[in-house]
């Protein structure tokens, strides 16, 4: 029998991301193997340095792949934008 696999995509934003990988871990304990996936500038800034076995990362752009710089662009800008997605 094959192991079950889930892709957990989700908004580039802290109060998502965190709850993201709590569930993702969950459902890690039940055997699934979770490919988390985010936009890559999130992905930048997060800390992978403790492996999880059963979890992977994977990313997609959103334009903004080096990170918000505040003052080249206007956040609610980067929020329409986000949302377009």
């Amino acid at each position: 029998m094959a192991q079950l696999q889930v892709l957990l995509v989700t908004f580039p934003a802290q109060g998502h991301i965190n709850p993201s990988l709590q569930f993702a871990k969950k459902l890690i304990g039940y055997g699934v193997h979770v490919t988390f996936m985010t936009a890559a500038s999130a992905l930048n800034r997060m800390n992978k340095t403790s492996t999880v076995d059963g979890l992977s990362y994977a990313s997609f752009s959103d334009g903004y792949d080096e990170g918000f710089k505040r003052g080249t662009v206007e956040p609610d800008h980067y929020m329409v934008e986000k949302l377009k997605l």
